[in-house]
């Protein structure tokens, strides 16, 4: 092997050689807890209009509620990996 595939090899190696095992409860418990503190932030994100509506604050209003629903489908998918987890059945190349 030569450049850049011996590289990886040389990598994924060392990263098998150095990783301990982790369980699969405390990476589950992880991936719940974290998601759980989101749910201020994204309420906060979605909470209502307090002013009158002008261009500039629609825009800042349209963008608060875009974010928070980028950040409850991020706390869906941390919710999906962390029920993976306690089933077992989370991709090897997602494990760890």
């Amino acid at each position: 092997m030569t450049g850049f595939s011996f590289y990886c090899a040389a990598l994924i190696n060392f990263h098998e050689s150095t990783t301990p095992e982790i369980p699969m409860s405390k990476i589950a418990t992880s991936w719940t807890s974290l998601p759980s503190g989101m749910q201020k932030e994204i309420d906060y994100a979605r909470r209502p209009m307090t002013q009158n509506p002008t261009p500039k604050r629609m825009r800042q209003y349209n963008s608060r509620v875009h974010d928070g629903n980028n950040w409850e489908r991020g706390q869906r998918a941390l919710r999906a990996l962390a029920d993976a987890h306690r089933a077992g059945t989370v991709p090897e190349i997602l494990v760890g």
